[in-house]
């Protein structure tokens, strides 16, 4: 059974890299970790993914040994599960609105004596149970990795107990959508409570020994790793395809252009 690679490194104080997917290509996965980034987290909140995409995309990952995060629906419990029974290597739970929130992914997501996990021992996660159903559990709670994001202005209050709680990985922080919840939607650089919380995060997971994570951009990347980020979203697929459209365009239309 495979174990997470970037989770040794940010616990040794190294900063990992992250490019997120919102195609579903098989091919731009294995690109992505043919570049050199430690993880992908792929998109399936925003997304058309089907189940079946998302498994050629995770083992695509693992072919090449990198971590891959799945970003979760909200709804049934399956939907939480599933990722990691195909063998992610975890998940990245949306808008988690509080502690009780927390706690009720905590339960569907962990196996006794931390949750109750519906346990489905046959899976691509435990190696097709190629190895004994203990060491499977044992496995699935220490090296599936759960992730919830902060993002509402309802859970502030409860950062620290979730922190607190078993089970939970790492906090994500998505200033987009908080920035919405207090009334200043876009405004990432100067609304002080969108600010204030770019730093609790950080602080507030390391006390408790986990991990916080962010999207971030070229201006803040380093004050952000100056805070304690340890796991730094820097790439996005569509964006960089954008990016190169939009400049093949203007280099043909100088070409042209200059021929006229």
């Amino acid at each position: 059974m495979r174990k997470s690679k970037m989770w040794p490194k940010m616990q040794s104080g190294e900063v990992v890299k992250c490019a997120m997917l919102h195609s579903n290509d098989h091919r731009l996965v294995e690109l992505a970790c043919i570049s050199g980034f430690d993880c992908l987290w792929i998109c399936n909140e925003h997304t058309a993914n089907d189940w079946s995409k998302i498994e050629t995309m995770i083992l695509a990952a693992k072919a090449h040994d990198t971590d891959i995060l799945i970003r979760t629906e909200r709804g049934s419990y399956s939907q939480l599960i599933k990722p990691i029974e195909l063998d992610a290597t975890g998940i990245i739970i949306p808008h988690c609105m509080s502690y009780e929130d927390a706690k009720e992914i905590q339960k569907i997501t962990r196996f006794a004596p931390i949750g109750l996990r519906p346990l489905n021992s046959i899976g691509a996660d435990s190696d097709y149970l190629t190895t004994g159903l203990n060491d499977y559990i044992d496995h699935a709670n220490s090296e599936k990795k759960v992730v919830v994001m902060i993002e509402d202005i309802e859970v502030v209050p409860d950062i620290e107990r979730i922190c607190a709680l078993d089970g939970i990985d790492m906090l994500l922080y998505g200033p987009g959508d908080y920035s919405q919840s207090v009334g200043d939607i876009g405004n990432f650089t100067t609304n002080r409570e969108v600010l204030d919380l770019y730093e609790q995060i950080p602080k507030l997971a390391a006390k408790h020994g986990k991990m916080a994570g962010v999207v971030c951009s070229w201006d803040n990347c380093g004050d952000l790793i100056d805070m304690g980020y340890n796991f730094l979203n820097i790439a996005v697929d569509l964006v960089g395809l954008g990016s190169y459209y939009r400049d093949s365009i203007e280099k043909f239309n100088a070409i042209t252009d200059s021929r006229k």
